[in-house]
Parts: C-alpha cells; sequence; structure tokens
C-alpha cells in the first residue's frame, strides 16, 4: 500500500534574511507515518523554516520560491518552545474551548482527561501549570 503524503514542497529557496540565504532548490516529501528531525545550532533558523512552510505570519524567515501542499485532511499547527498556543490567563478548560469551540463540554473534559487534567484541575488557571502540564495542555 502507497504511503500518503501529507506535506510535500519544491524548489524552496530559503532566505533567513536579506543577505543570508540558507539553501536552494530544495524539495521535501513528508508520508504519513514518517517522522524527521530538522537539527542544526541555537539560532540557525529550524523554527523560522518550519513556521515559513507552514505560512506562518509574523516569520523572521522568507520562502523565496517554491511551494508548499499540505494534505486537504491535513491541519497543521505550530507548537513553539513557550507554548505561545496556551493563554496563561485562561484556565485549562477555557483553553480547550478556546481550541476547540465546536466540542461540547462533556467531549471537552474527556479530551483533557486522556490528556490527564481530571476533576477540578480542569479549573486551574494556565499560569500555574509546569512545563510538562504545559506541552500536554498545547
Amino acid at each position: 500500500m502507497p504511503k500518503k503524503s501529507i506535506l510535500l514542497a519544491e524548489n524552496l529557496a530559503y532566505d533567513l534574511s536579506v543577505d543570508r540565504t540558507l539553501f536552494q532548490k530544495v524539495h521535501v516529501n513528508i508520508d504519513a507515518g514518517d517522522r524527521i528531525a530538522i537539527i542544526g545550532a541555537n539560532g540557525s533558523g529550524k523554527s523560522s523554516l518550519v513556521k515559513a512552510i507552514l505560512g506562518r505570519e509574523n516569520q523572521a524567515a522568507i520562502l523565496e520560491l517554491g511551494e508548499v501542499l499540505l494534505a486537504p485532511a491535513m491541519k497543521a499547527v505550530y507548537l513553539d518552545q513557550t507554548y505561545e498556543l496556551v493563554n496563561r490567563r485562561y484556565t485549562i478548560l477555557e483553553n480547550m474551548q478556546a481550541a476547540n469551540p465546536h466540542l461540547s463540554y462533556q467531549l471537552l473534559r474527556q479530551q483533557l482527561g486522556h490528556f490527564l487534567f481530571k476533576y477540578d484541575d480542569v479549573h486551574k488557571s494556565a499560569s500555574v501549570l509546569s512545563g510538562g502540564e504545559l506541552a500536554r495542555l498545547a
């Protein structure tokens, strides 16, 4: 059975800044089930590359050329190192509701339970969560 491509990027040219081109003519194909690693020194542009491929606004990096195609059913979410996805002023439950407004209260609680947020813990403010808890919530 052939693998299903979830991301295809062709002929990419990646500029970290106006005067700093990191690569040109790169082709990437990520299939369902693939595991990838982007490895490099701190500040080398790893996160900027991912943001550029996903088309995130306010990115430092620019994809000068090329085309990026995500599978139609694919919803890509960028989980950064500081978990900016999580609103620290909201509770755990409020964060989940904001990210999933279509889910019923029961399903929200069930999903939170899968990530080990149970009982009254769902009413804790995200501002008091540990790094591991923030990662699970994000």
